[in-house]
């Protein structure tokens, strides 16, 4: 094997350990109850953490930090190419089942998209008065 083909398959083999810690990490990003009932799925050569699919479409998907904010040319091809134009469906629970931990995850997902702080008080009491109701 030549030094160019030793290099190349370094790199191939680098940027597969690039893929499976990013992939790891959006693994990280979910919370307890939510990792509880994810599984690892095989979609198109990528592989992603979510609780279902449904004709293609991901459910509840674990999301790479900063997806929600990150412009794409500030993304990796790596990440446009598995994540652009890929749908999936986030699903929220206020109450009930989802109970006061979903209600937290809501909360800390408007805030991760950079709501502002008096949004979020306004959101926090919304809540308190559902909650009486």
């Amino acid at each position: 094997m030549n030094e160019r083909s030793l290099l190349r398959a370094m790199r191939e083999t680098a940027l597969t350990l690039l893929q499976d810690i990013e992939q790891g990490l959006e693994r990280c990003n979910l919370s307890g109850g939510r990792a509880a009932c994810t599984r690892s799925l095989l979609i198109d050569g990528y592989v992603f953490h979510a609780e279902a699919t449904i004709s293609g479409v991901l459910i509840n998907p674990a999301l790479p930090d900063g997806f929600d904010n990150t412009p794409l040319d500030a993304r990796s091809d790596q990440h446009r190419q598995r994540w652009l134009m890929r749908p999936f469906i986030e699903t929220v629970c206020w109450f009930g089942t989802g109970g006061r931990e979903a209600e937290e995850r809501r909360v800390q997902m408007l805030l991760r998209q950079h709501m502002p702080a008096h949004a979020v008080a306004d959101l926090e009491q919304h809540i308190a008065e559902c909650r009486q109701r």
